[in-house]
C-alpha cells in the first residue's frame, strides 16, 4: 500500500517503474517462501512424503528449505513435476502450477500494460519537445535563451502534469464533500 502511495505521488516515470518492480519482486519472494514452507510441511507430515524419503532423510533444515524453494520456483515457472508423489503432494502441485500460470499471465499482462504506458508517455514527451524545438528554430531564438526555455519547460511541464492529474481527480469527488 505504501509503495503504491509513494508511486502515485512521484512524477518520475522511472521511479514509479522501480517501485512497481520492487513491489512485484517482493510479492513474488513472499509467495515463493510461503509455498516452499507449505511444500516442506506437506512432505514432512504426510506418510511417504518427499521429505521423509531416503534421499531427504537426515538432511539439515537449510538444505530442505532450499530444496523446497527450488521445487516451488520450478512449479511457478510451469515446469512439470514427474516425481512419484502422494496424492496430497499431487494436489498441492496442481494448485501451485495453476497459481504459477495465473502469476505468469498477470505478469505478462502487467508488463505489457506498463510498456504501453511508457511508450505513450515517451511519444507525448517527444512530440512536445519537437514542437517546442520547431518553434524555437523558426523564430531563431538564441542558444542561451533556448537552453533556458528547455530547462524551464522540463521543470514546469512535469509540475503542470501533476496539477492536471490532481484537478481531474478533484472533479471526481462529490461537490457536497
Amino acid at each position: 500500500y505504501q509503495a503504491r502511495c509513494l508511486s502515485e505521488r512521484s512524477t518520475s516515470a522511472l521511479f514509479r517503474f522501480s517501485i512497481y518492480v520492487f513491489s512485484v519482486l517482493s510479492a513474488l519472494l513472499c509467495a515463493v517462501h510461503f509455498i516452499a514452507c507449505t511444500w516442506f510441511w506437506l512432505g514432512d507430515t504426510v506418510p511417504g512424503g518427499w521429505a521423509r524419503q531416503s534421499g531427504s532423510r537426515g538432511a539439515d533444515l537449510t538444505t530442505l528449505y532450499f530444496t523446497s524453494t527450488r521445487w516451488t520456483i520450478a512449479q511457478i515457472s510451469l515446469r512439470t513435476d514427474l516425481e512419484v508423489r502422494t496424492w496430497q503432494e499431487y494436489a498441492f502441485t496442481c494448485a501451485v502450477c495453476l497459481f504459477g500460470l495465473l502469476c505468469v499471465s498477470a505478469l505478462i499482462t502487467s508488463a505489457t500494460s506498463t510498456a504501453a504506458d511508457f511508450d505513450r508517455l515517451n511519444r507525448d514527451a517527444i512530440f512536445q519537445k519537437r514542437k517546442m524545438m520547431g518553434i524555437l528554430h523558426r523564430h531563431r531564438i538564441s542558444e542561451d535563451l533556448t537552453q533556458a526555455i528547455k530547462w524551464y519547460y522540463r521543470h514546469t511541464h512535469t509540475e503542470l502534469q501533476v496539477q492536471a492529474k490532481e484537478r481531474e481527480m478533484m472533479k471526481q469527488l462529490p461537490r457536497d464533500l
